[in-house]
């Protein structure tokens, strides 16, 4: 690809057909690049995701095994970030992500490992750095986010953060062992008041007391076949009639039912966000076929895991076989854009051939990120799901209606 021709001859024909051959090597390489930078970056951040992290964490092991050298890995969770997203838009809290990672891009050196393995989650390798010298980094990094107020429209917030530590091989040995004893300091570091460094402890049960608790709960749910789908309607707003139904999972917890916000990062953390998805998308498209809902879309949310694996597409197969009028059409997949997506090609290989199959499309929270229209160019998707941070006030904000007619467009 990083060749180019040269042709030597005078015929002015023969001259444009280079030049144009030669910019569409240009272009495929671009794309290239760019779906590279997708698959092993932060779209938001520009730091590496969690995928490239483990990557460099497992490298790291098998260089500090041949050097005998111990090394420090970080989880860092921001504090409150949930509430600069409700208080100040999505969109606000993408700019302090942003600032968070100038921040503590500047306090580390330039071969140490910073990523951004989820939402508000960040993750640090520290190589050839025990645990004293890694605390001194650790403090540091704390104390340059207390003190550095971030600027937001014409407000400004102070931001935290809570710090877990563990260290190459006193608390594991491996890239699993490491990453989970991290988080569970990084979650003791929450429960001890925010704002503070703990470290792993191997002795310490409590915290993976607390994970096998919630662990217990979840699989308890699923094997006591609690998990339902609650059905949003979707509705068409020239006719006011109802076009569809996205399906959302909750859990019954005798009289109550818990929102997914309160489960799914648990359930992903512990494997058990495919089982769910499954258990889902067969009783919501059973709810279709009972209520005879066929002229009706539904929209699923899956996760990554779920996308790259599973028999999903079997129990949609089967749906469709059912359809009296024999059409395979009705049933949506949402991808997540604020999500950072870790294999962008074979994500699109997916899209492709399940839309052969009658399985539609769509990009969830669209505008989010700052990077919106790079997934748009590159995932074909039927629908778009507008962010509701510029939905919300459309009626009265002329610069948010401007926004959303031009998305449509």
């Amino acid at each position: 690809m990083a060749k180019r021709i040269s042709l030597k001859t005078k015929i002015l024909e023969v001259k444009n057909i280079e030049n144009y051959f030669n910019k569409m090597l240009d272009s495929i390489q671009d794309y290239y690049e760019k779906l590279q930078e997708l698959s092993d970056r932060d779209y938001l951040t520009g730091l590496y995701n969690r995928r490239k992290f483990e990557e460099f964490l497992s490298y790291e092991v098998k260089r500090s095994v041949r050097n005998s050298h111990k090394f420090t890995v970080l989880m860092i969770d921001l504090d409150n970030f949930k509430y600069i997203n409700d208080t100040y838009g999505h969109a606000s809290g993408d700019l302090v992500l942003k600032e968070v990672t100038d921040i503590f891009g500047s306090n580390l050196r330039n071969a140490d490992v910073l990523a951004r393995i989820g939402g508000d989650e960040f993750a640090v390798i520290l190589p050839e750095t025990p645990y004293e010298n890694g605390y001194v980094v650790v403090e540091k990094l704390r104390a340059s986010l207390e003190a550095t107020p971030i600027s937001l429209m014409f407000d400004q917030v102070s931001l935290t953060a809570s710090f877990g530590i563990a260290e190459y091989p006193e608390q594991g040995e491996n890239i699993e062992s490491l990453l989970t004893g991290s988080d569970l300091a990084m979650y003791k570091a929450k429960r001890a008041g925010k704002n503070t460094i703990a470290r792993a402890d191997q002795s310490d049960q409590e915290m993976a007391s607390e994970i096998q608790k919630k662990g217990e709960f979840l699989r308890r749910a699923i094997d006591e076949d609690r998990v339902e789908p609650f059905v949003q309607p979707i509705y068409d707003v020239k006719s006011g009639e109802i076009f569809g139904y996205e399906v959302l999972a909750r859990i019954r917890d005798g009289q109550r039912f818990m929102a997914a916000g309160q489960f799914i990062e648990v359930a992903e953390s512990l494997g058990f966000a495919p089982k769910i998805d499954q258990m889902i998308l067969t009783k919501g498209l059973n709810a279709r076929e009972e209520m005879g809902l066929w002229d009706k879309h539904f929209f699923f949310n899956l996760s990554t895991k779920s996308l790259f694996g599973g028999n999903y597409v079997d129990v949609i197969e089967e749906h469709y076989a059912r359809n009296p009028g024999g059409k395979k059409m009705g049933v949506t997949i949402e991808i997540l854009e604020r999500e950072a997506i870790h294999n962008v090609n074979g994500l699109m290989d997916i899209i492709e051939e399940l839309k052969e199959k009658g399985i539609s499309f769509a990009l969830d929270d669209f505008g989010s990120g700052f990077s919106s229209f790079v997934y748009l160019k590159y995932f074909d998707t039927e629908y778009v799901k507008i962010d509701g941070e510029f939905v919300k006030n459309i009626v009265d904000n002329d610069k948010v209606r401007i926004f959303v007619k031009h998305i449509h467009q």
